[in-house]
């Protein structure tokens, strides 16, 4: 299933660096975003299971309360931070973020042979604690000779 639901999002946030190495530091890193999500291109969703090459059955419906909205969240992150020989930066980092109101609702039935096993609702908040790792890739100076005649 193709569900195109896209998020748009503008960070605004403050770092702070603590040098520990001269090719090394620290940061912390925090802020708030601002995400727009479009919605998914579906309500009703349909799931088939296929006990057989020949059938496929309905075991599944899912229905989508999901327009399009804008949304806030807050980030926290806090890394190490490598400076490589050719001026690029490793980054490894834990990385969080919270997010204010759920992005996606909706309620979902699970059946086999028109018989209701089960019922209930679902939400994603896009709210996480992880593990980043970031290449940062510096162009070089470039130096600018000028020849004065």
């Amino acid at each position: 299933t193709l569900v195109n639901d896209f998020m748009v999002g503008i960070p605004i946030g403050l770092e702070r660096r603590l040098i520990v190495r001269p090719d090394a530091y620290f940061s912390i890193d925090a802020g708030y975003k601002m995400n727009y999500y479009t919605g998914a291109d579906f309500e009703i969703q349909e799931v088939f299971g296929k006990p057989s090459e020949d059938t496929a059955i309905s075991i599944a419906t899912i229905e989508t309360e999901n327009e399009s909205k804008l949304l806030g969240n807050v980030f926290l992150n806090v890394g190490y931070n490598k400076i490589l020989k050719n001026k690029n930066t490793v980054r490894i980092a834990i990385e969080s973020n919270y997010a204010f109101r759920y992005h996606q609702t909706g309620a979902f039935s699970i059946y086999i042979a028109d018989d209701t096993i089960s019922t209930g609702t679902y939400s994603a908040s896009s709210s996480y604690i992880g593990l980043g790792f970031t290449y940062i890739y510096s162009r070089p100076k470039r130096k600018v000779i000028y020849n004065r005649r």
